[in-house]
């Protein structure tokens, strides 16, 4: 994945087959990843679709400058929608980012209206975008966008932590098919020790084909978690929290 060895970048991730009683594959990265990023199961591959793509290095091709991975045709299409003139070498709309109109898409495909309606489609294809149906609902629907992309990407997470890490031990994930679990709004990463003060709707939320906060833990099953590591958690937990709250608010958008 050579477009983010060069420089900053982007990129969407979602699977193109679906096996799952409910669309929620997609998810932001800013690094290499690897095609069970989004899911686990065989059939549910992941793809990853940067913002921009750099040349290759090593190939023929003379330019070193980055071209957006955006097709003029929907360009063209959402400049006619917002009734923007197209400026600049990318043809984008008048005052429009291509960060922008990754942040809309991010948003539309976190709303559950439109997980729901185009569940059919979204099972055996990659999703489509809808054009927006104003400059102030693209205005509206990016802003969402990109909270949830910071939150994916653990930056501006809301401080201090809403969730202290109490009990006497090492700090120790257990290796045990009973950890760690949640009890009455803790997370036990082990017999003494928890995360408080976290809601049911946080531990059980799901991305793609995994449960966020219970994956994170598993993952170091049998390790002991470092400071860092008890931070990093801390703001995953409120990250999830910001995100349910964002999905809310999508909700409520697509009934106006």
């Amino acid at each position: 994945m050579r477009h983010f060895f060069t420089g900053d970048n982007l990129a969407l991730c979602v699977c193109k087959t679906v096996t799952r009683s409910v669309w929620q594959h997609a998810l932001i990265t800013n690094q290499i990843t690897e095609k069970n990023y989004v899911s686990n199961g065989r059939s549910e591959s992941g793809y990853v679709f940067p913002l921009y793509l750099y040349p290759d290095a090593d190939g023929f091709n003379l330019s070193t400058e980055r071209y957006l991975n955006l097709k003029p045709e929907f360009l063209i299409a959402l400049s006619k929608k917002l009734t923007l003139r197209q400026s600049g070498k990318f043809g984008m709309p008048e005052g429009i980012s291509p960060e922008n109109i990754l942040a809309y898409i991010y948003a539309v495909l976190y709303t559950p209206a439109y997980r729901e309606r185009y569940y059919e489609f979204l099972k055996y294809g990659f999703p489509r975008i809808p054009l927006p149906i104003d400059l102030e609902h693209f205005h509206r629907l990016s802003t969402s966008g990109q909270r949830l992309i910071d939150m994916h990407l653990l930056k501006n997470v809301p401080k201090p932590p809403r969730h202290r890490f109490e009990g006497a031990g090492n700090a120790a994930v257990l290796a045990d098919r009973n950890y760690p679990n949640y009890q009455n709004g803790h997370i036990w990463i082990n017999s003494t020790q928890c995360f408080t003060d976290v809601p049911e709707a946080v531990w059980e939320f799901e991305i793609g084909a995994y449960q966020v906060c219970e994956k994170w833990l598993k993952e170091r099953d049998g390790t002991t978690l470092s400071d860092v590591e008890i931070r990093q958690y801390q703001q995953i937990l409120v990250a999830v929290a910001e995100t349910i709250d964002i999905i809310a608010e999508l909700d409520m958008e697509s009934d106006k």
